[in-house]
């Protein structure tokens, strides 16, 4: 088989689309994006199965590593669904003014409590903490993209402020475990 980077147009380290419109992920792809996010400060790559930023339905294949920080966002207009394909993680519900308001198990084992499908609703702010040592999913919304159509939380710590970000996954966690 060929080098996965051959099949893909790098956009960013952290970002490929196809260079075909027929598009098939394999176990060398998922490998590729859990070797680009061990190199990425953020923890993070994704495959785009859609050709363009422009297209109406946009189809990726996320890798996080643990402890990559998935700031809590919401997004206006549109909702997205989550499949797990590998690895295990918390999908966190916010209330508007950045209290924890429920979480679901999403996992790729999809057990008895854990979701293997999840949706997230409009205009409700969520995130992911990351429990295995990656989380591997298919993530669907509508396109185009427009960074205009969500936003991140106000109440949660920038991905720069590391001590914040710290203890804000701290919080949740102790949370959880609370719950």
């Amino acid at each position: 088989m060929a080098d996965p980077i051959d099949r893909w147009i790098e956009v960013s380290s952290e970002i490929f689309y196809p260079r075909r419109e027929m598009v098939s992920i394999s176990v060398d792809d998922i490998a590729f994006l859990k070797k680009r996010a061990a190199e990425s400060p953020r923890g993070r790559c994704r495959i785009c199965l859609h050709g363009h930023a422009s297209d109406a339905l946009h189809d990726m294949v996320i890798v996080l590593a643990r402890g990559a920080y998935v700031r809590p966002q919401r997004h206006f207009v549109k909702a997205e669904t989550m499949v797990a394909l590998e690895g295990d993680g918390i999908y966190i519900r916010f209330a508007p003014d950045g209290r924890p308001i429920a979480h679901e198990w999403f996992s790729a084992t999809g057990s008895i409590n854990h979701a293997r499908v999840l949706r997230a609703p409009i205009n409700e702010y969520h995130g992911l903490l990351i429990t295995s040592e990656w989380l591997v999913f298919c993530e669907s919304t509508l396109g185009p993209f427009d960074p205009a159509g969500s936003e991140f939380a106000p109440w949660s710590p920038a991905p720069a402020d590391q001590p914040a970000v710290e203890r804000f996954l701290a919080d949740l966690h102790e949370w959880i475990e609370a719950a």
